[in-house]
């Protein structure tokens, strides 16, 4: 205590403390964080602290009122954003391990020959599709002048952070976070690199796996990710005009869902094709853009897709032969429906994923692991690799926005350390499987992380194979929730409808009818004898 020192050292110390925690030191320190890094609102109760000390700093004529009263208000405002600081840490992003630097340019491309989307769009939109689209590409690494891309836009980050009821500006630091791209840096010249295509999942974007496409993009490849419109979580155009997530279905209904989604699927599959045609396009013109000079398009292309984006890749190369690999990240299959998935695919392929999709929540989501196994055991070179314990957005960049407000929810369960060891492997497994076409089994046995590899033999499911106990909770669910009228999204039917079983069987898509009448009287559906 400085009344403890004697007068002469305790005024000294009265001034020192002044000095480092009042208005002077610490405005120079929240100025030097806020040109580093941003202003961000965790720093808010900083900032409310010093202009509370420096009203005090002029208000007291006694030294030591004023030194214990700017001493317990500095570490207060500290204290607070330190834990806030915590709680939604400012973003760091992994940094590209590549022998290459990465640049990154936007397109916009406009499709007049689809529709904007597959169900009615607000009025004031434009009719048709568009395409926004972000190409990382092989640049020099050091000594490139230009502006370094942030990670995402911060309304992507508010977006995020409401869908889950929290106010919006608790992701709006999101958008401070710089990425290791310069955009519109020189692509390195004298060298054509192979390309990937990349598709996002339902109410995300392009940008939410920028840290795997970085590192990819490092060691040697171009990575054109786009936006799919309505899908998107948000989308800005050039011109400043914006799109939402497509939250309402006004004229989708029970019987049709599935046709719905599956409609959405093959609009986003387009999505896909179309950005590809427009790259053979830049490509010809080699003059007109120098990205064209890096592509090498020749010997076909690779996609990457993540939840939804995983069945869009896999339904592209179904439709495609210019696509030669597919890598998905927790591929979300029920939109393609079990037919499709059992047509597979005889191009190599990895699938990615976690032991249950989005914890096996609902129709829409329980079976997907049936609807994986199937397209698997279709598809004579494919390789499923299950991943024990990861959950949906382990995968994305999400997982490091607040990995304690994620886990609280129950978003993510690995341990930080076994998240960063997951995208260690996720882009380990990319570099080979894009070169070679084929899985790194050796890579899996020292990942550190617990998983389970199936091929086309051991992943064909036996007749008459158990549920789960939450796919079984699926159906009860979908029985109580048609029983009772609350359902999203759809229009439930009248349970003793004739063809109620194969309206149903559109939404589980994993089994044929036969075996979904079975599953509703386990349930407890009190139906008519087929």
């Amino acid at each position: 205590c400085a009344e403890g020192w004697g007068p002469a050292a305790g005024r000294l110390a009265g001034l020192l403390s002044s000095a480092l925690l009042g208005p002077v030191g610490g405005g120079l320190v929240l100025v030097w964080h806020a040109a580093a890094e941003g202003v961000r609102w965790q720093l808010y109760p900083a900032y409310a602290a010093l202009g509370v000390c420096t009203v005090i700093e002029g208000g007291f004529q006694q030294w030591w009122i004023r030194r214990r009263l700017l001493l317990s208000i500095s570490a207060a405002g500290s204290v607070l954003s330190a834990a806030l600081a915590v709680i939604f840490p400012m973003v760091r992003l992994p940094r590209p391990s590549g022998p290459f630097g990465v640049g990154r340019r936007s397109y916009l491309w406009e499709d007049r020959s689809r529709p904007a989307f597959c169900v009615p769009v607000p009025e004031g939109h434009l009719p048709h599709r568009r395409c926004l689209v972000d190409v990382w590409y092989p640049r020099e690494r050091g000594g490139c002048k230009g502006r370094w891309v942030s990670f995402m836009q911060e309304k992507f980050g508010e977006k995020i952070v409401m869908s889950f009821g929290f106010p919006g500006f608790l992701g709006s630091h999101l958008g401070l976070v710089r990425s290791s791209s310069i955009r519109d840096a020189a692509p390195l010249r004298g060298q054509r690199f192979p390309v990937l295509l990349f598709s996002h999942g339902l109410y995300s974007t392009r940008q939410a796996h920028t840290a795997l496409i970085e590192e990819i993009v490092s060691h040697g490849f171009v990575v054109a990710a786009m936006d799919h419109p309505y899908d998107a979580i948000a989308i800005t155009f050039p011109d400043g005009s914006e799109i939402d997530y497509m939250a309402e279905y006004p004229e989708v209904n029970f019987k049709g869902f599935h046709a719905y989604r599956s409609d959405n699927l093959e609009l986003r599959t387009g999505d896909v094709l179309f950005v590809l045609d427009r790259l053979h396009e830049l490509q010809a013109a080699e003059e007109a853009d120098p990205l064209a000079a890096a592509l090498d398009l020749a010997p076909g292309v690779s996609v990457l897709g993540h939840s939804f984006g995983g069945g869009t890749a896999i339904r592209a190369a179904q439709r495609d032969a210019r696509i030669k690999r597919v890598l998905t990240l927790d591929a979300w299959l029920w939109p393609m429906g079990g037919q499709r998935a059992a047509e597979g695919l005889s191009v190599p392929v990895i699938l990615l994923e976690s032991e249950t999709f989005l914890d096996d929540r609902d129709i829409f989501t329980a079976f997907n692991p049936v609807l994986t196994k199937t397209f698997t055991a279709a598809s004579p070179h494919c390789r499923q690799v299950v991943v024990k314990g990861a959950g949906h957005y382990e995968y994305t960049d999400m997982c490091w926005v607040s990995p304690i407000f994620l886990r609280k929810f129950g978003l993510i369960s690995l341990t930080q350390r076994e998240i960063r060891q997951l995208h260690v492997t996720m882009a380990e497994l990319a570099h080979y499987f894009l070169r070679t076409g084929r899985l790194d089994e050796p890579l899996l046995g020292r990942c550190g992380l617990e998983v389970e590899c199936f091929h086309p033999e051991t992943a064909r499911r036996p007749e008459n194979h158990p549920l789960s106990q939450k796919q079984k909770q699926a159906y009860w669910d979908a029985l109580h929730r048609l029983r009772t009228g609350d359902i999203t999204e759809v229009v439930p039917p009248r349970e003793d409808d004739a063809d109620f079983t194969h309206q149903l069987q559109a939404l589980v898509q994993a089994f044929p009818e036969p075996d979904v009448r079975r599953h509703l009287l386990a349930a407890g559906w009190q139906g008519a004898a087929p």
